[in-house]
């Protein structure tokens, strides 16, 4: 991709115009997966100039200039005003504002699944994450082990403000009597000491009601926890295209 650094002054602008936390001001990540931004720290006077040394045409979008953008109006009108009235370097100073930034938000990810492998019981359709474990970490840690785990499970949603504010809720005492949901994962506190993120499928759709139980075994689809009382276990199986009746869920 193309993006130049005037693109990262203008997404770190607008994202801070919307009130995004830290990942927002991160901006544009150089690589994301195959999308690779080789030329994010040129200026896009000097791309064009080089282009046209080399001889080589380009193609301009034209909806790059229609007002009803946002971006295109910071790039037309509120980047230049300060640049001429403020800091005439404020696309670049911006730029590695953003770089900083991200950096100190690929630490956070780090510690944060450092905590979720130490923390959590992994399974096809659960992650079980203990609350006192939890509740012990700072609470930014605690909510990126939220959403790490969520992702663990396919959630591809985007963290705008509202997800991290519903991260945070979750932690919160007492506890929110709805789960949250983010990007088809549903995170609810199980009891007093589990966190449980689990797949959304069949929506609405009830568990049959089970006599008590002493034991369960770990099945395919199940996660199995004790929670360090030996009283209580929990497991539950949920898979895609299963039928009502073969919905399982014991406590």
């Amino acid at each position: 991709m193309g993006h130049t650094a005037d693109d990262q002054a203008e997404t770190v602008l607008m994202r801070l115009l919307e009130g995004t936390g830290a990942r927002g001001l991160a901006g544009i990540p150089p690589v994301r997966g195959r999308v690779i931004r080789p030329l994010l720290e040129c200026r896009r006077l000097a791309l064009v100039e080089e282009l046209g040394r080399a001889g080589l045409p380009w193609v301009e979008d034209e909806t790059n200039r229609d007002p009803k953008f946002l971006r295109n109006r910071i790039r037309h009108e509120l980047l230049p005003l300060l640049a001429g009235s403020y800091s005439p370097g404020i696309a670049g100073a911006l730029a590695r504002a953003a770089a900083r930034v991200r950096e100190t938000v690929e630490a956070l990810e780090r510690v944060a699944a450092r905590e979720l492998e130490r923390l959590a019981v992994v399974g096809d359709a659960a992650v079980i994450l203990p609350l006192g474990g939890l509740l012990a970490l700072p609470r930014q840690v605690a909510a990126e082990v939220l959403r790490q785990a969520a992702g663990r499970l396919g959630s591809k949603a985007p963290l705008r403000a509202w997800a991290h504010r519903g991260l945070r809720r979750v932690l919160v005492a007492p506890a929110p009597r709805r789960p949250f949901r983010l990007g088809g994962v549903t995170l609810e506190v199980s009891g007093r000491r589990g966190l449980r993120t689990t797949r959304t499928w069949d929506v609405g759709v009830a568990a049959p009601t089970l006599p008590e139980i002493e034991s369960l075994e770990p099945a395919a689809g199940s996660v199995v926890i004790a929670d360090g009382e030996r009283g209580r276990f929990r497991a539950r199986a949920h898979l895609p295209g299963a039928r009502p009746q073969d919905r399982l869920a014991y406590e």
